[in-house]
């Protein structure tokens, strides 16, 4: 997810039944300061996006403990969302430091979603619909090198069972 489409979610976005998270809110800077939720931008924006177990049910876990409300924004303070620049700065980088990582932003978190679920075997369209994207072309474009290996293995196996086939 981008980083305003994190930020607008709230606990009633979530479907565990499904594993996954419906981009249905982002926050935007509002002209002269604060914050305004809207719609995402685009159709394609509004979409549902897919998240491993384990990880759904850490954040319910987190929501439980911290009494987050079904309508609350998980990453805000209740009913207020707050944008994930301030907790990037006060919260993120540090814990980057510490755990010893190189400078990460928010946004390589959804490079390597990206990349994982590529890595897993899912096809550059399915990718290309969980980042939002306009087109396929782009996440092609982009993520090139994740595509890449797994076309040459396909290749590369189809050329030894063509092999093993001729040789009955």
């Amino acid at each position: 997810m981008r980083r305003g489409e994190a930020a607008g979610l709230r606990l009633r976005h979530l479907d565990p039944l499904r594993n996954r998270v419906r981009v249905a809110e982002a926050v935007v800077a509002a002209p002269g300061g604060g914050w305004i939720v809207e719609a995402p931008r685009t159709k394609l924006s509004r979409r549902h996006v897919p998240v491993s177990p384990t990880l759904m049910g850490q954040v319910l876990d987190f929501a439980r403990r911290t009494g987050t409300a079904r309508d609350d924004y998980l990453w805000g303070s209740g009913s207020r969302p707050r944008d994930l620049a301030s907790f990037y700065r006060r919260r993120f980088a540090a814990a980057a430091r510490v755990a010893g990582l190189a400078p990460v932003r928010i946004h390589d978190l959804r490079h390597t979603y990206a990349c994982l679920m590529s890595h897993l075997g899912h096809r550059a369209v399915e990718v290309s619909a969980w980042m939002g994207h306009a087109n396929v072309a782009f996440t092609l474009q982009t993520y090139t090198h994740l595509f890449e290996d797994r076309e040459h293995e396909e290749q590369r196996c189809a050329r030894l069972d063509a092999a093993f086939l001729s040789e009955r």
